[in-house]
């Protein structure tokens, strides 16, 4: 089994949509686009799978300093995803300081304490959905035009901010309060919503939608799969921002088969 197949069928089992989208790009970048994706899925992990929160700093930290390393120029560990990653944070094409946004994100996911307001909340979604897709679209077309890597980036936080609502009830379980100004901690962590909760997320809905339009207006040329995660994006976020929609009570989000339709017609049409 090549180090390509390897990751694929890791991709493949963590991340369905992220892996349609490897498979269509061209077959020298779909190495460290399988490698991106999944190191983006593993540092999400580490805040809710490591029990002490200083050991999972310290993980999140290893991360840290073995990226900085291979921007440095440094021979790359054996690592499966490191080293993929290696020439593309050498020769920049894979910027350090996404990378290091992300983990800074990551780490932010060990502070039970909920966001202080809407604008940390969007520097959150921006760096844990927007990041990942900028990294995607610089790897896919060297001399990225700026507006497409700041269009993916739009997709990418409509992306995340779909799955952050979808996420609010799976949140409370673990005892956390997501949102900012939620209203009534204790109802929340019974598994239910709140009025000011369900405001945060409408409005976020409607914002992300409106960040989706306007990166669709960019055509991504050939950073087209760096855009295709977020075809679902739309769907779920029109579900959430419909009056009445409580992510406590309703799911969000296609089924597998629509997402596969989506995909397709994207892949067709070169629109995603």
């Amino acid at each position: 089994m090549t180090r390509l197949d390897s990751l694929s069928a890791r991709l493949r089992a963590a991340d369905p949509e992220r892996w349609r989208a490897v498979m269509i790009a061209p077959a020298e970048t779909q190495e460290a686009l399988a490698a991106l994706h999944l190191w983006t899925f593993e540092v999400a992990q580490i805040p809710w799978s490591v029990a002490e929160p200083t050991l999972a700093a310290m993980r999140l930290q290893w991360h840290r300093d073995r990226l900085s390393e291979l921007a440095a120029g440094e021979p790359a560990p054996r690592h499966e995803l490191f080293e993929p990653l290696a020439p593309r944070l050498k020769d920049g094409s894979a910027s350090l300081d996404l990378f290091l946004n992300h983990l800074a994100a990551r780490e932010r996911d060990l502070d039970p304490t909920p966001p202080q307001d809407l604008d940390e909340l969007r520097l959150y979604l921006e760096d844990t959905g927007g990041a990942p897709f900028r990294l995607a679209a610089r790897m896919l077309a060297p001399g990225l035009a700026p507006e497409v890597e700041a269009a993916a980036g739009e997709a990418g936080f409509a992306k995340g901010a779909a799955r952050w609502i979808a996420a609010l009830p799976h949140l409370a379980a673990r005892g956390r309060v997501a949102a900012p100004n939620a209203g009534e901690a204790a109802r929340i962590l019974r598994g239910e919503s709140t009025p000011e909760v369900l405001l945060v997320a409408r409005g976020l809905a409607e914002e992300a939608l409106t960040r989706l339009e306007a990166a669709r207006r960019v055509k991504p040329g050939a950073a087209l799969p760096a855009f295709l995660p977020a075809v679902t994006a739309e769907a779920a976020l029109r579900t959430a921002a419909r009056p009445g929609f409580d992510p406590f009570r309703e799911a969000l989000g296609p089924s597998e088969f629509r997402s596969r339709l989506l995909n397709l017609r994207a892949v067709l049409f070169g629109r995603w």
